[in-house]
């Protein structure tokens, strides 16, 4: 089963829980701690092992009843098949309780799974109840609905799409902060302003998709708690229980519904995705304009010309590079992005020519021996290597051809490697499959 880092800390006793219960083995975590921990194991986020514990009593510490926090986090994707493996072999007559980042761990380790969301950990029985989720799922939608198109259209207000992401953000935090205070405080000082303007500013207000978003989510939860409390059979002397707040439709238009912001985000969301369409037909239309009556009008002036010249900035893509990788040794290299790594494969494969210096493969020049060279080595280059059109049999037929393995033993050569990797039963699936 699939946790939180939180509730894990509640469940092994870390934390002190504020309130429910939790049985592990029939015994309380709030009363029986110390008989529950004679059969618990915890697996903490940061490392799997401790430095004070010995071997022995390493193995004694993962018993029946088993707590992972994010055991595969930092691992590269062979690690964490392996580890999954290892789980999966382990996990018989265990009960074991996992948190993860990852929906596929999730669906292969995970014979149930809890999504733990910001509603349900905070208690916020209003959007979790099932009879409510339609109406959360309805407001959420809406919301994205109208603010997507509206961050589309923001975007063209900037040439970098860091810059674009972080004040966005930020827009839309700060908006939702400041339209919420702006109003409180109509809401509280609205007698001392008069009617015209007060509504003016609400109505102001609308245009910002988050403004009606975390309208309707305060309104639709208030509508939930004081129904909720009204029901009850002996309810806060300060509670207004009167019949236009219990009875009220939350759908409506008046001052407790959200009909109004939620018809406001559909209408918003359709203006906003008409106005991005518009602007883009716009650009691409412009653009063309541009292409073939400036720019071409440019070609046809100059295309006669003779002896012109521009002169390339000269930039080194490597420089200077010196190693030696000894047989059956396996080098890394390593670099930030522009920093060459891919452009020394592509010279030691021939992809690109060498300005200068030597490249050794085998003792053969790679200048000088490039259909030598090539025939010994494989390359399994940055972007895609396989074609998606191929089945997996055809692609290896393909690859031993190119190789030079005589044609009557393709097939043994193939079924052979098809064996070694597993992938008999699928081998005549097409590439794209392979996921």
């Amino acid at each position: 089963m699939a946790t939180t880092p939180i509730s894990s800390s509640y469940i092994t006793g870390r934390f002190p829980a504020t309130r429910g219960e939790v049985y592990i083995n029939g015994y309380n975590i709030s009363d029986n701690m110390i008989e529950i921990r004679k059969d618990l194991g915890f697996c903490p986020q940061h490392d799997l092992l401790f430095d004070d514990l010995t071997l022995s009593e390493h193995l004694f510490f993962y018993c029946r009843v088993v707590i992972l926090d994010e055991p595969s986090s930092g691992m590269d994707p062979m690690s964490r098949r392996a580890t999954w493996d290892i789980l999966q072999y382990y996990k018989h007559n265990r009960t074991i309780l996992l948190t993860t980042h990852y929906m596929d761990e999730a669906d292969i380790l995970g014979d149930r799974i809890a999504i733990m969301g910001v509603f349900r950990f905070c208690q916020m029985d209003a959007f979790v109840v099932s009879y409510n989720f339609l109406d959360t799922m309805l407001i959420f939608m809406l919301y994205g609905w109208c603010v997507v198109p509206l961050v589309y259209l923001g975007s063209f207000l900037f040439h970098n799409s860091t810059a674009a992401y972080i004040k966005l953000t930020l827009f839309n935090y700060f908006s939702t902060i400041f339209s919420i205070i702006i109003y409180t405080i109509v809401q509280l000082h609205g007698s001392d302003l008069p009617k015209c303007i007060s509504s003016f500013i609400k109505t102001g207000l609308m245009i910002l998709p988050s403004y009606n978003f975390a309208m309707s989510i305060s309104k639709y939860f208030d509508d939930y708690e004081v129904k909720k409390l009204c029901a009850k059979k002996f309810r806060s002397l300060h509670m207004n229980c009167s019949e236009p707040y219990t009875q009220n439709n939350v759908y409506g238009f008046g001052e407790h519904g959200i009909g109004t912001f939620l018809i406001t985000l559909a209408a918003m969301g359709l203006v906003f995705l008409l106005l991005l369409l518009s602007l883009e037909m716009v650009s691409w239309n412009l653009k063309n304009f541009v292409f073939r009556n400036i720019i071409f009008y440019f070609y046809n002036k100059i295309r006669d010309s003779r002896q012109i010249y521009f002169k390339c900035p000269v930039v080194k893509a490597v420089r200077n590079i010196s190693l030696v990788v000894k047989k059956s040794e396996c080098f890394g290299l390593l670099g930030l992005n522009g920093a060459g790594k891919t452009t020394t494969f592509k010279m030691l494969t021939g992809e690109e020519t060498i300005t200068s210096g030597v490249a050794l493969i085998d003792g053969s020049s790679v200048i000088k021996n490039l259909r030598k060279i090539r025939s010994r080595i494989g390359y399994c280059p940055q972007s895609e290597s396989v074609l998606n059109h191929m089945t997996g049999r055809e692609l290896l037929s393909m690859y031993s051809r190119l190789w030079g393995v005589p044609e009557q033993n393709i097939n043994g050569y193939v079924e052979t490697f098809l064996h070694s990797v597993q992938l008999e039963s699928v081998a005549d699936w097409l590439i794209h499959t392979y996921r």
